[in-house]
């Protein structure tokens, strides 16, 4: 294991390496791992209420009516050039006042139907967050994990 942190962690959590360990299949292929999805969904959803939160100013503390969770390589082309996308309808409804979307538009920077995604740390993390037909909140983890999230 190459990242000392990482080592020490699971040498302090056999519980958890277990759990790891468990999840891990090889295979002609090379190494998977079978992700815990209902782990994956919470964690996901609670950045997305978040980034909703700070951003829109739309506080939602109920379950989303719509999460994904895929690797963006197994996505195919149209569905990645989608998801990607900041171009969305033209909205009549916009952000909160005094959200960070609102204030984005009001100096200028977006339109409401176009905000840019936000990188939070290049290549590792970024989000674009919504009002489009309701709150969307869309993430990239480390250019793998691609998550989307939708209250109607």
């Amino acid at each position: 294991m190459a990242r000392p942190k990482i080592r020490r962690i699971l040498s302090q959590s056999p519980a958890l390496r277990a759990r790891i360990e468990q999840s891990r299949a090889e295979s002609a292929t090379g190494v998977t791992f079978a992700p815990e999805h209902e782990r994956v969904s919470s964690v996901v959803c609670k950045l997305a209420q978040g980034h909703a939160l700070f951003e829109l100013r739309e506080p939602h503390p109920e379950p989303p009516d719509t999460i994904h969770v895929a690797p963006l390589g197994l996505t195919l082309r149209a569905e990645r050039e989608a998801f990607e996308s900041t171009h969305g309808p033209v909205i009549s409804v916009w952000p909160e006042v005094r959200s960070r979307a609102m204030q984005h538009i009001l100096h200028g920077i977006d339109a409401p139907h176009e905000c840019p995604w936000l990188v939070v740390q290049s290549g590792l993390y970024r989000f674009h967050a919504s009002v489009d037909s309701g709150i969307r909140v869309r993430i990239v983890i480390h250019e793998y994990l691609a998550c989307h999230v939708h209250w109607k």
